[in-house]
């Protein structure tokens, strides 16, 4: 209205925002291994309603890391996992926890 567009911000633009911010703010670190590696902090993506009908875990996962390809920030992600979060700490808990818990320790 009055010549203004309106502007749709999804949440996976918003996720690339603040991904993009935070390599934006990282320096690079002297390393024996690698002069050139980038510092802390690594991203692990966690989509945490798994548990809607609907969701296509495959499907979303790859939309995601299709829009994160060729993106400086990519190669701060480790992995992008969707999780039914309602089994957390259940007999029956989503096995997307034990790789989450391998990849943080």
């Amino acid at each position: 209205e009055h010549g203004h567009r309106k502007l749709e911000v999804t949440v996976l633009d918003q996720l690339q925002q603040w991904m993009a911010a935070i390599h934006g703010s990282l320096f690079l670190k002297e390393s024996a291994l690698s002069p050139s590696k980038l510092a802390d902090p690594k991203i692990m993506l966690v989509g945490t309603h798994g548990d809607l009908p609907g969701i296509n875990h495959q499907e979303v996962t790859g939309r995601i890391e299709a829009q994160c390809k060729g993106k400086a920030f990519n190669q701060l992600i480790i992995d992008n996992i969707i999780l039914d979060n309602t089994k957390a700490g259940k007999v029956f808990e989503d096995k997307e926890f034990n790789i989450i818990r391998e990849k943080i320790h």
